[in-house]
């Protein structure tokens, strides 16, 4: 009793942790700064070692699908691969690249070492992390406590982002002499933070939405309405275009799914209610999107596509150099330069990212490694689409609606990354492999217990039917 005491402490501890690196991520500068990404490595992997010390004092194996498991350790094996068994080294105080022998030249080999396993360190806490959600989540407690993380910490983010834009001030987080209006709470990029904001109003939505349904949560109500309001403004207040459209189509889809959600609701009158607010809310955003969309692209044109074309020209030139299994996890930045030659003009200043999360991939994972990644994504979100389905649905309103606005946020992360770099930043990625785990862990979450039927229904039943 003492050990299974013991073992239920540490692995939901791990849980807990795994909230605390989701809490911490968005304030940490959004994790785009190198000590911000060791200190939320140490903390992943803290939780990921409880989770599995959690399992063997349990003395049993994860709950997790086997086509996960599968896909986990063949990029786990191909990135080590590229990382640890080099065939080249880039030397910085020559600009050049200098040829090694590779240790295993039967296994795929990358062209620097040192980039490529710091690279492969953040991932495998990623990798790892995702595993433990996934297994973590067939716990109710955690699944709602997890939720609630993600949407209170982006809450925040957003309140904080809205107060800087307000105040014209940095509050705190950044110089004010570099303090512009690209930066939004901890992120310099401002279309890094439109990403991240449309993971986390969803997210709040989804709250919102489900609060509606109990009438013994009117402040939990307000609260989270108020939330996802200050989240969703937070993205407009950006000026990033991508996440601006981004946010429109995910508003389309909350708005139809929660119509949906309340039409099915037993309180008639206060669901007939509550379909007309978010008709009428609906209405003016839309009339408001319409009008923010053209004085957004009035005032900002395509100059901004000019220069990414140019890079994404590039990274296609780079990805037939690359090979089936690329060049390796994070050396997308060391090749670049190499492959500007008349288009240098296009493609001024430092590149450390494609601005095209899908290009970047194939160059550094090869079509191999790009399509191991896509069976992981594609795959969470089938097994998450499934379960929101009527006919498949054996779970709770509530682990519907968390399944629906987590495969929501992930689906508006990859449709973000068609023009930007979403995938390379340290939040994002947390919040993207959390909100998978989700998806991938819906399979084994508990079936929702239906109720009896009253005595005066199976009576009425009885005399429709004659007996």
């Amino acid at each position: 009793m003492v050990a299974h005491s013991k073992a239920n402490f540490i692995y939901r501890g791990a849980g807990w942790l795994w909230c605390l690196v989701l809490l911490l991520a968005p304030w940490l500068y959004g994790g785009t700064r190198a000590w911000t990404v060791d200190y939320l490595n140490a903390l992943g992997g803290g939780a990921i070692g409880l989770w599995v010390l959690g399992l063997l004092i349990e003395k049993r194996w994860p709950r997790i699908p086997g086509m996960l498991i599968v896909l986990v350790l063949a990029l786990l094996g191909l990135g080590w691969s590229l990382a640890v068994n080099p065939h080249l080294l880039y030397r910085a105080d020559f600009f050049t690249f200098v040829e090694v022998p590779q240790r295993f030249a039967l296994f795929p080999s990358g062209v620097d070492a040192a980039t490529a396993i710091r690279k492969m360190l953040q991932i495998s806490v990623l990798l790892g992390g995702l595993l433990a959600v996934v297994d973590l989540s067939s716990l109710g407690s955690f699944r709602r406590q997890v939720w609630v993380s993600m949407a209170l910490t982006g809450a925040s983010i957003a309140l904080f982002g809205l107060a800087q834009k307000a105040l014209q001030s940095p509050i705190l987080l950044w110089d004010p002499a570099q303090f512009d209006s690209s930066h939004f709470a901890g992120y310099r990029y401002h279309a890094n933070a439109g990403a991240y904001l449309n993971i986390v109003w969803p997210l709040l939505a989804g709250l919102a939405v489900v609060s509606f349904r109990r009438e013994d949560q009117s402040l939990r109500r307000t609260a989270w309405v108020s939330g996802t309001a200050a989240a969703f403004f937070a993205t407009f207040a950006n000026v990033s275009k991508a996440a601006f459209v981004v946010a429109g189509l995910l508003f389309a889809a909350v708005v139809v799914w929660a119509w949906n959600r309340l039409n099915r609701d037993r309180e008639q009158e206060m669901a007939a209610f509550t379909r007309r607010l978010i008709l009428g809310i609906a209405c003016v955003l839309g009339a408001l999107l319409l009008v923010m969309a053209w004085d957004r692209w009035e005032a900002g044109g395509l100059q901004s596509a000019h220069s990414r074309w140019g890079s994404y020209l590039i990274s296609w030139q780079m990805v037939r150099d690359s090979g089936a299994f690329g060049t390796g996890p994070g050396t997308w930045a060391l090749c670049f330069p190499f492959y500007t030659g008349d288009l240098v003009g296009r493609t001024a200043g430092i590149w450390r990212f494609a601005h095209q999360d899908y290009l970047q991939t194939l160059v550094e994972w090869g079509w191999v490694g790009t399509s191991l990644w896509a069976g992981l994504v594609v795959g969470g979100l089938i097994v998450g689409f499934r379960r929101i389905l009527p006919r498949k649905a054996r779970i709770t309103g509530e682990d519907r609606a968390l399944l629906f606005v987590a495969c929501l946020a992930v689906c508006g992360v990859f449709l973000h990354a068609l023009v930007d770099f979403p995938l390379q930043i340290a939040s994002i990625q947390l919040y993207t492999v959390t909100c998978l785990g989700l998806a991938w862990g819906s399979s084994h979450w508990p079936k929702r217990i239906r109720r009896a039927s009253s005595p005066n229904k199976l009576d009425a039943r009885r005399v429709e039917s004659g007996s």
